[in-house]
């Protein structure tokens, strides 16, 4: 049988959709690649260098809720101790924003939003490129979202 076939000679059905996935799934990375990008270029003031915010480093990134898009750069891939770290907590706070108590946020980040304290949740939209960062408060937990500032970034 030729390569990729099945018995007597039929296509894998599986192939077609693995090949996808691993497609799809190449396009989100380069396209979260993109926005970051992106963003290193487009967050600069008027000397055209990234906006000190966005530059990680020890302690809480501190933005205005009009600039929440600076800290993603510094939120995606973060993994910053919060009372997020516990899986019940986080599962709560997830469900109070609508979200499923299972979602993975694909980084977290201490940050200080206007003065105020909070953890910068970056999560996918659906959307390859496109991403919410959501900001809560310490008190975040089930039937009390305690949202600090939200915004979409990307695509």
């Amino acid at each position: 049988a030729p390569s990729g076939s099945g018995p007597a000679g039929r296509r894998d059905p599986r192939r077609p959709a693995r090949a996808r996935r691993l497609l799809v799934g190449g396009l989100t990375a380069a396209a979260a690649i993109a926005v970051l990008v992106g963003i290193g270029v487009g967050t600069g003031g008027s000397g055209g260098a990234p906006a000190p915010t966005a530059v990680p480093g020890p302690g809480p990134v501190v933005v205005s809720a009009t600039d929440l898009p600076a800290a993603f750069r510094s939120g995606l891939g973060a993994r910053d101790p919060s009372p997020l770290s516990d899986p019940v907590t986080r599962a709560g706070c997830l469900v109070a924003h609508g979200l499923p108590a299972g979602t993975v946020p694909l980084g977290t980040r201490a940050v200080v939003v206007d003065g105020r304290p909070g953890t910068l949740l970056v999560l996918t939209t659906g959307q390859a490129g496109r991403f919410r960062l959501l900001v809560v408060g310490p008190g975040c937990a089930e039937g009390r979202p305690d949202t600090v500032a939200e915004a979409t970034v990307g695509g």
